[in-house]
């Protein structure tokens, strides 16, 4: 996978995740199947760019981490609330 290729997956995975909070804030369910295994899959293609294309990824990927953290964070209170 290219650079730019694996940058705008994991771009793009990061949006969906900011999307997935916005839906269970508003109460709605959400479907996690293969979220796992999307976030494995960038992370092992990630692993083999080092240097400056190694550091843009692990900021990309702190950033994924954050929103997938806020995500749990957000499931849970909404669990809460019943």
């Amino acid at each position: 996978m290219t650079l730019e290729g694996l940058k705008l997956e994991l771009e793009h995975l990061t949006e969906t995740v900011q999307t997935a909070r916005e839906l269970v804030v508003a109460g709605e369910e959400i479907d996690l199947d293969g979220l796992e295994v999307e976030v494995e899959r960038l992370c092992r293609a990630a692993r083999s760019y080092q240097g400056n294309a190694g550091q843009d990824l692990a900021d990309i990927l702190r950033i994924l981490l954050a929103d997938i953290d806020g995500l749990s964070a957000d499931m849970r209170e909404q669990s809460e609330k019943g």
